[in-house]
């Protein structure tokens, strides 16, 4: 009875560790990035001297969006110019299609005038997981602005930028479940007992969530006193 009392502190305790942690420190998922900085650290000398271009030598280049609007019937001039119209208010960066004669404009609607497309130029040198939360807003809006007489379909760029971390965030947690079953399958057969399947995988959980929570606490904080440090000029 004592040691099945010890065993049982240990695992309350090291959950305890696990929830404590969850709520004081972030996640890796949350705070990773692959391709931020090349991961340099910002005081890198190469970082600096990119932001100082960056800030005297700016461009208006950006990473374009294509918003496809589609009617499955004929839609009239009014009702393109009513969306365009429409998005022009929302958005300040989109191009001023409704001030454009129809005729001049037809290159961005089919023949069968159901479907047009206007591009949307988000900011310049956004990161991989910006583009995708930048991309879910401006998705959540339209659907809300624009008659819902329209499908709505989002390509281009940014909007293939977007379903690109969609689908591999999606991956990662199928590959993590697929894992984990084949894994639990395999002590099943060595072990035959479901409880010495099951505690390994327990443990493992545990484990990776302290651990987890304590690496991005420390990255965070060594990234916070290189922040601190004046960059020689």
């Amino acid at each position: 009875m004592k040691n099945k009392r010890h065993w049982l502190i240990v695992i309350a305790a090291w959950l305890s560790i696990v929830i404590l942690l969850s709520f004081l420190a972030p996640s890796g998922k949350e705070v990773a990035s692959t391709s931020k900085n090349a991961g340099l650290p910002e005081t890198a000398l190469s970082l600096q001297a990119d932001k100082i271009i960056k800030e005297n030598f700016s461009t208006r280049d950006g990473l374009p969006l294509l918003i496809v609007f589609e009617n499955k019937k004929r839609a009239s001039d009014e009702e393109f110019q009513e969306v365009l119209e429409l998005m022009e208010k929302n958005y300040s960066n989109m191009p001023r299609f409704s001030q454009i004669p129809m005729d001049q404009r037809a290159s961005f609607v089919s023949e069968d005038q159901k479907t047009f497309f206007v591009p949307l130029i988000l900011q310049a040198n956004l990161e991989s997981k910006e583009v995708h939360e930048k991309v879910k807003e401006i998705k959540n809006n339209v659907s809300q602005i624009v008659p819902s007489d329209f499908n709505i379909y989002y390509t281009g760029p940014a909007g293939i930028a977007s379903d690109t971390i969609e689908l591999f965030s999606q991956a990662d947690l199928i590959l993590l479940l697929a894992t984990v079953c084949i894994i639990f399958i395999l002590l099943i057969l060595i072990y035959r007992s479901f409880l010495l399947a099951v505690i390994p995988l327990i443990g493992a959980g545990i484990v990776y969530g302290v651990v987890d929570r304590i690496l991005v606490s420390l990255v965070s904080s060594h990234q916070l006193r290189l922040k601190t440090k004046p960059f020689p000029l």
